[in-house]
């Protein structure tokens, strides 16, 4: 066992089998059992919940076989949305800690009936831009049962629709518990079989996931083209002098749809020194955002292609164009995503615009 302080946690496995403790936001703790069989090796798990005025209650969280990828990928969606990098790069080594003692004379299997290479490429890969908006998922099981994932706030939520309704919740410090519990269910234990996705499937996507967050973090630390270069203390550009190079760059027109603003006339008074007008503070935040990804590309491409790439739709963006992506969602989702996209474009060998949008 992990002696590790780092590693210490009340959800760390008591025994040599993947049973962890998880707290609640009213203070009683819930105890997630992975050793449960499913039937034919569908995914489940045993939650033992307690209520007030009544004993514990156990219920069975499982779905049918071809939503177990599902599930672990979706996980690792809402882990990314609402954890910072060095939090999740934590909980990824805390699960291989934990894992390497609980398989300990255990063989990882390679036989699977499915796999996540569809869910690699749509769910796993663009993790790193974190394009997309969490949503409750639902899934069955072999009895038509169903159970929801359901992202509440930065908790994953669990409902079951089993009458009566039970629910519990975990925080994002604690979701490293499935990771651990869901990749033990693939090993060898006495040819019972728990999962129908081999070991080899679920490392291939742990290593994927890892990739995306580290990627992201490469981002993260890029340093800021606003900045004016590589030191972080120099002074951040002024407004007028980013208006007026977004506006070389891409042109007053696609500014002032990026900025919401009425006209082009607009956001030439704000590129003006002279002039007192200003945009709001989250504007000029759309606006440093614009002005980083379109300098990354303004290295190697034209205006013409920059100003292309921004209104086209893009493959890591959910084919959505960066600039509808940096009007709507602003610098809290389109911040990481964005620079991400023109980062991934910058390094292609020939930097081809995607399909246009028209933005009016």
């Amino acid at each position: 066992m992990p002696t590790d302080d780092a590693l210490s946690s009340c959800a760390e496995p008591r025994t040599t089998k993947p049973v962890f403790v998880v707290p609640q936001p009213d203070g009683v703790d819930v105890t997630l059992d992975f050793t449960t069989p499913g039937p034919f090796g569908d995914f489940a798990f045993t939650a033992r919940i307690p209520e007030p005025g009544c004993p514990i209650r156990e219920r069975v969280y499982g779905a049918y076989h071809t939503d177990e990828s599902a599930i672990f990928v979706e996980i690792l969606q809402h882990w990314a949305r609402v954890a910072e990098t060095d939090d999740i790069l934590t909980g990824l080594e805390r699960a291989d800690a934990v894992l390497r003692f609980l398989t300990d004379g255990l063989a990882p299997t390679t036989l699977s009936e499915n796999y996540f290479a569809d869910l690699l490429h749509r769910g796993l890969e663009p993790l790193a831009a974190m394009n997309f908006l969490p949503v409750d998922h639902e899934h069955s099981d072999e009895s038509g049962e169903n159970v929801v994932l359901s992202p509440r706030g930065t908790d994953l939520g669990w409902i079951s629709c089993r009458r009566p309704r039970t629910t519990f919740t975990v925080p994002p410090s604690y979701l490293w518990v499935f990771v651990t519990g869901m990749m033990w269910r693939t090993y060898d234990h006495d040819g019972l079989p728990l999962s129908r996705l081999n070991t080899a499937a679920y490392e291939t996507a742990i290593a994927t996931f890892r990739r995306a967050i580290h990627s992201r973090s490469d981002a993260q630390l890029e340093p800021s083209a606003t900045s004016g270069g590589e030191n972080p203390d120099e002074k951040v550009m002024a407004t007028a002098e980013l208006v007026a190079e977004l506006c070389d760059l891409l042109g007053a027109k696609l500014v002032a749809y990026l900025s919401s603003a009425a006209d082009t006339r607009t956001v030439r008074a704000w590129a003006d020194q002279t002039d007192p007008r200003s945009p709001t503070d989250d504007v000029v935040d759309r606006l440093r955002l614009a002005h980083q990804a379109a300098s990354l590309l303004g290295q190697k491409d034209s205006a013409t292609v920059i100003q292309a790439w921004f209104q086209g739709r893009n493959p890591h963006l959910d084919d959505l164009a960066p600039a509808r992506l940096i009007r709507e969602g602003g610098t809290t989702i389109a911040g990481t995503s964005v620079f991400a996209a023109a980062r991934a474009f910058a390094a292609c060998p020939e930097s081809i615009p995607p399909d246009e949008e028209t933005h009016g």
